[in-house]
Order: structure tokens, then sequence, then C-alpha cells
């Protein structure tokens, strides 16, 4: 194959920041999703992979990803394309994540998606540590990505719909099967570029109300509905999107209860939120009790009367007049 015809394919297939160097062709990594090219394919071997995190493929693998079809459809696909038949490529690792195909909020995924990371290890020691009980994994179908070490988090919408995965990443110092340096990569991974702030989490474990508890983490949100706090959402991060806003709009909530981290990137965090979301929503805010830094560290008890003793937001600098 020539090195055109490869840089023509790639841009078929909807990969960005295609460049070519030597004998590979860069690009973004469509499976793990990046703003600078950590991946790559060999023009004259057909086959590939990522430095950042660790899929190998070959050519008819990349192009089933890519176009969400079976490998024997790549197949005819790039016989069509390329007018001459093509041969299967032997491939030096496995293909990762889940093979179904790329998620959009257009398109949804199989629920089979889920068995990869359903295998073997389900329950994880970081989350029960936390609280988590095996039932509870089961319940909102956490998964285990043993390629990428990472807890794998489901995302639905309001209709059960399957829309994309998360991997959290943990440190276990007990167990180091588990761990995950955060230097090297991020702490939560969105795989197959799922556009996760178009939508909340967990849409499909929400109950309607006209407040809302608003947090930042996923595992956060997780933690609220098993505590039986089911109008919680998280925002994936601080900055919301237009997309979010609308589903916000949608909810038809009224008053917001921010409910990030106990700490300076909490209030940080709480800030930005309200300086997006001002103008469509009253807004209360949390105390935590002295000494807990999340909610995943405080009990029912706790969050009960957290709940039950909010304060406005934002809370107002009065200067008080002294006397003579």
């Amino acid at each position: 194959m020539l090195a055109d015809e490869m840089v023509s394919l790639c841009r078929e297939l909807g990969l960005e920041k295609i460049k070519v160097r030597g004998d590979n062709v860069m690009f973004c990594c469509p499976s793990h999703g990046e703003s600078n090219p950590s991946c790559g394919i060999s023009i004259t071997k057909e086959i590939g992979g990522c430095f950042a995190c660790g899929w190998h493929f070959n050519l008819i693998q990349l192009v089933a990803f890519c176009k969400q079809i079976q490998e024997w459809e790549a197949i005819e696909y790039l016989n069509s394309y390329f007018n001459r038949d093509f041969r299967k490529v032997d491939c030096a690792g496995k293909f990762p994540l889940y093979s179904e195909g790329k998620a959009s909020v257009s398109r949804f995924l199989p629920h089979t998606a889920l068995a990869p990371f359903r295998s073997g290890e389900i329950s994880h020691p970081y989350l029960i540590k936390r609280g988590f009980s095996e039932q509870d994994f089961i319940n909102f179908k956490l998964g285990w990505d043993s390629n990428l070490k990472r807890i794998t988090i489901p995302f639905y919408d309001t209709k059960g719909n399957l829309l994309g995965f998360s991997g959290r990443a943990v440190l276990n110092e007990s167990n180091p099967n588990y761990e995950v340096v955060y230097g090297n990569s991020p702490k939560y991974l969105i795989y197959n570029n799922f556009k996760a702030k178009d939508t909340l989490f967990p849409l499909n474990l929400y109950k309607k109300s006209d407040t809302l508890i608003l947090v930042e983490g996923l595992l956060d949100a997780l933690w609220l509905h098993k505590m039986q706090f089911t109008n919680t959402l998280s925002v994936i991060s601080a900055q919301i999107s237009r997309a979010q806003l609308e589903i916000l709009k949608s909810l038809d909530v009224k008053t917001i209860i921010l409910c990030l981290d106990n700490d300076k990137y909490g209030e940080a965090g709480c800030k930005k939120l309200y300086d997006n979301l001002k103008g469509n929503f009253v807004f209360k805010k949390v105390i935590f009790p002295e000494g807990k830094k999340d909610v995943q560290e405080c009990t029912k008890e706790e969050l009960d009367f957290m709940f039950k003793n909010l304060i406005n937001y934002p809370v107002r600098n009065f200067k008080f007049y002294e006397g003579e």
C-alpha cells in the first residue's frame, strides 16, 4: 500500500490530525480520544497501535472500529475501496475496549458492549473500601477493564439506551494489579470518543424532582443514588456544556443543590457552575461535616442532615458596622 492510499483511507475513516512519519501514518486515537496524535499504523505492514492506551490493531480492525461494522464487513469495504482482494493481516495484541462501535447520542450501543467488562473481576477493592457492595456493581453495571486497568462506568439515556463508557483510574496499594499512575493518564478516560459532556449521569436512574443535587464525579453520583438521593446528577466536570444545560431545562428543575468536594477545587467548581447556570435556577449549597471531603465519606445520617440544612448560594459577604 502507498502512503497516499493509507492517508486517504484514514481521512475516509474520520481520523483526525493525520500525519505521515516514515513508514507510519499517525493520527489521534479513535479508541480513547485525545488532542495530540499518539496512534499510528504501518503503511507496509498494515498493523498499528496507540502509545497512550495500548490498543493494538490491524487495518481490518481499525476499519471495523471506525465504521462500526463487523470485521468481515470491513474486509468487503477494503476490497471495494482499493479494488483488490484484501488479505487478513495477523495482529500482535488484542482488540480492547469494545468492538461494537463508537457511542454517540444519535447512535446507541448494543448492551452486549458490556460483556468485555463483565467477565472475571467485577467488584473492585477500591470501591468496596469506599462503601460500595458487590450488589452495587451489579445494580450500576460497573465493570473492570483489565487492559487499561480501569473501573468501567456505563452511560445511559433516560430510556435506558446505552450511550458509552467512562473508565475510572484507581490506586490501590494493597493490590498492585490495580494500580494506575494518574501522572501518565487522566483520572477519567472516555472510551471511543463518546461525547460525555453531551449528557448527564446517571440519567437512567434519575427521578424527576424540582430540586436537583448536582455533583461533579461519577462515583459521587452513584454513591448518592445508593443512599436513595435519586434526584442526583453528575456534570462530569465543573464546566457545563450547552447540551447539558438543555437537558437540565428539560427536567423542569427549579432549585440546584451544589454538592462538589469539600476543598478549594470543589469551591472553585461551585463558582464555575453557578456562573454558567445563573439566571436559570435557584441555588443552594451543602455544608459538609467537619473532616469530610466528599459525599462518599458521609454516612446516610450525615447526608440527611446536610440536605436538610442547606445555605443559599452564592454566600453574600456582608460588611458589619462596628460602632464607635
